[in-house]
């Protein structure tokens, strides 16, 4: 429960990794779906695979506006 709470907390170190497992995840979808049409897939499955990255990158928004982590993350990549 106690893990659960921190998640949900803007600027926290378990939000921001939350948001960097969603964007790792958005970028390997895009990756998969780039080479799959280098490999010439039939188009039904490239708008398949188009479709879950779309769904991804929304799960990505919304937990960006939810948690404000995005602000967090430009603050730390500015610090390094």
């Amino acid at each position: 429960m106690q893990q659960a709470r921190q998640q949900a907390r803007p600027n926290t170190p378990a939000a921001i990794s939350e948001l960097e497992r969603l964007e790792r995840r958005m970028e390997r979808k895009w990756y998969d779906l780039a080479m799959a049409e280098q490999r010439g897939m039939p188009a039904h499955t490239l708008e398949r695979m188009y479709d879950a990255y779309l769904r991804t990158l929304d799960e990505y928004v919304q937990y960006t506006r939810r948690s404000g982590t995005d602000d967090a993350r430009q603050d730390k990549q500015l610090a390094s």
